[in-house]
């Protein structure tokens, strides 16, 4: 083999390489989008309560203000996939889903997200202040949410209740959306634990009212 026939294999190998790396890189998998969805009950409450309620500011743990879809391998591990990412910010989803089931639980309008077009609004009977430290699946299946939420009334601002929840759900499988719907599912849960709470707190309150 001549030195020129030699150059030339050699050019037409790192050609044939070189389209196989193009190649590769153009079959690469389909970014995958999922979001979370409210649990709304099948009646028709019809907005019976007029009981006022602000949540927020709802924060959430540093690790989850990502697109991506984040798993638990174990206490100190965790997955981040590459092609599988949350439609829009976790906290903007956690905030307006819980709001709606809070109002759906209620049956009342008259619940509003922080800081989403209700600033103006000056009366509300109480604000519910969240901060989600854990919102992911792990690898057993099992979806956990994990958070820090107090219970607060105006004028005077005074915190009437302060609380940590833990809620766990089997995931049905280990396909991202049975992640994002057992995970919706944990959002319905907390919000029906906050609203059970405030009816609490009310009913308490009149109870008060009538002995005095």
């Amino acid at each position: 083999m001549t030195e020129k026939t030699f150059q030339t294999c050699g050019k037409l190998l790192a050609l044939t390489i070189g389209l196989a790396l193009v190649t590769a890189c153009g079959s690469s998998p389909p970014t995958r989008y999922y979001q979370l969805e409210e649990r709304l009950s099948q009646t028709d409450n019809s907005s019976s309560s007029t009981l006022s309620v602000r949540v927020g500011p709802l924060y959430i743990a540093r690790y989850l203000q990502q697109p991506n879809i984040v798993t638990r391998q174990d206490d100190y591990q965790v997955e981040v996939a590459e092609f599988d990412r949350w439609v829009e910010p976790l906290e903007q989803s956690i905030g307006r889903i819980l709001t709606t089931n809070l109002s759906d639980t209620l049956s009342s309008n008259w619940v509003h997200e922080f800081g989403v077009g209700n600033d103006a609004i000056e009366r509300f009977d109480y604000q519910v202040l969240v901060t989600i430290t854990r919102f992911d699946v792990d690898a057993n299946d099992t979806a956990t949410l994990t958070a820090q939420w107090n219970l607060v009334t105006p004028q005077p601002s005074v915190t009437v209740l302060a609380k940590r929840t833990v809620l766990t759900q089997p995931v049905a499988s280990s396909s991202y959306s049975s992640q994002a719907a057992a995970l919706s599912d944990l959002i319905s849960e907390l919000a029906k634990e906050i609203a059970d709470n405030i009816l609490a707190q009310q009913e308490a309150a009149a109870s008060q009212q009538q002995e005095g």
